[in-house]
């Protein structure tokens, strides 16, 4: 990423990291957060060690380490077979997500697929689950 920063220092460096520093430091990705513009820490909390307090702690970390650095969480729309930690499966779990994202200082959101979205309200369009999630 230095080299990049160096060759094209007007350009606009984005990442998908991981949230959690652990798994940062674990992939070799901590390194790189200090040249990027805009970090998007992958924020899933659709995981079983994942909450929305994990969610808020996550993103107040990395905005404190980085105070000038845009920050837009990346949440989850999607489902790899574990089991639902909510009694209404994704729509619930991401308006949560969505709300604590809306309660810290982010620059943004942004949804990870959301073809699960779709079939779990049995829509074709996501504009026809805006008001579910609260977008």
């Amino acid at each position: 990423m230095k080299k990049v920063r160096a060759k094209f220092p007007n350009a606009i460096l984005s990442a998908d990291v991981f949230a959690d520093a652990t798994m940062r430091i674990d992939v070799g990705q901590a390194g790189i957060l200090q040249y990027l513009d805009i970090i998007m820490p992958m924020a899933y909390t659709y995981e079983p060690n994942g909450t929305t307090t994990d969610l808020k702690a996550w993103i107040s970390t990395i905005k404190q380490e980085f105070p000038t650095k845009a920050l837009v969480p990346i949440l989850r729309g999607w489902s790899d077979g574990l089991p639902t930690p909510t009694p209404t499966g994704l729509i619930s779990n991401l308006t949560s997500d969505l709300a604590t994202v809306k309660t810290i200082e982010s620059d943004g959101y942004a949804i990870f697929t959301y073809e699960y979205l779709l079939r779990e309200t049995k829509n074709s369009k996501l504009s026809a689950i805006k008001a579910k999630l609260g977008y």
